[in-house]
């Protein structure tokens, strides 16, 4: 699919997005724990039905969204995650937080991607939280990074850095689906490996941002929140954050621009992309240094 602005008539007059999604009444109401909406779709059965979903919200703004989804957007104008947990609604994505991939009867993964103007990723991604106190090797096959990272959907979102767009500006672009599989899987594969043995030795002093190279295992949180408590090399007690594995933006950088090689962009989106650096007097930001990106 190329990325493109949103052009389907049908989303962008709805004014009740339970018309937009067929068994939208009897779906379970999944996310009034995380985003008080009235609003709830069932999960997809198929790749047809989840690519009609996607259809259906691109080009679309987080404000658009926002308004459907009948929340409150002043309560969330600064709100991490936001636009990605919309996302998940709006798609039907149902295994928020669990080891499993998000949505369950398609074993895929689903991952909401800032992009800059350039389109390439402005923040390192979150994959799923790691056991920092393993009692044997777990194989790769069989953890849980492989299974969140098998079969991945990606939905790119601008929000550039420095570019002084609200929440509600940001704007859904386009998406693709991505296979651990051949060298890429290798890559990953590799990083987890030299992890495992980290954390299985307990040396947690050695579990720094620089180790490995496609994926980062980080700490998540705020500073001081989120500890647990492991044993070091000398069998001490210690407390140490909780850390996740994240994709790294030089990764997810590489798997943007193959899509974009082999599917081409939209002249369409490119226009509204420049239109709107001009409206907002911009000049791109060619700092390529990435933050985490924590749900979004």
């Amino acid at each position: 699919m190329t990325l493109s602005a949103a052009n389907d008539t049908m989303l962008l007059r709805a004014q009740d997005p339970h018309a937009l999604y067929e068994g939208a009444d009897s779906a379970v109401p999944f996310y009034k724990k995380e985003l008080p909406s009235p609003l709830s779709f069932a999960e997809p059965d198929t790749m047809a039905e989840l690519e009609q979903r996607l259809h259906l919200i691109m080009g679309r703004s987080i404000g658009e969204l926002t308004q459907l989804s009948k929340l409150n957007a002043a309560a969330y104008a600064t709100a991490k995650g936001f636009a990605g947990q919309l996302v998940e609604l709006f798609l039907g994505a149902h295994a928020h937080n669990q080891s499993g991939p998000d949505f369950t009867k398609l074993g895929i993964e689903l991952k909401t991607v800032p992009v800059g103007f350039d389109l390439m990723p402005q923040e390192h991604t979150f994959i799923c939280a790691a056991d920092l106190a393993p009692r044997h090797m777990i194989p790769f096959a069989q953890s849980a990074l492989f299974h969140k990272m098998q079969h991945m959907l990606f939905v790119m979102l601008l929000a550039p850095r420095n570019a002084g767009l609200s929440m509600g500006e940001r704007r859904i672009l386009g998406y693709f689906f991505f296979d651990l599989t051949g060298e890429h899987r290798q890559q990953v594969e590799t990083d987890y490996n030299e992890m495992q043995e980290l954390l299985l030795s307990h040396q947690f002093d050695q579990l720094t941002s620089s180790l490995g190279n496609v994926l980062q295992l980080r700490p998540r949180g705020l500073p001081g929140k989120d500890v647990v408590a492991v044993h070091d090399e000398e069998g001490q007690l210690i407390y140490t954050k909780t850390r996740g594995y994240y994709l790294r933006s030089s990764f997810t950088r590489t798997l943007l621009q193959s899509f974009i090689a082999e599917q081409g962009v939209d002249s369409e989106a490119l226009n509204q992309l420049q239109n709107f650096k001009k409206r907002l007097h911009l000049q791109e930001d060619d700092d390529d240094s990435a933050t985490n990106s924590d749900g979004e």
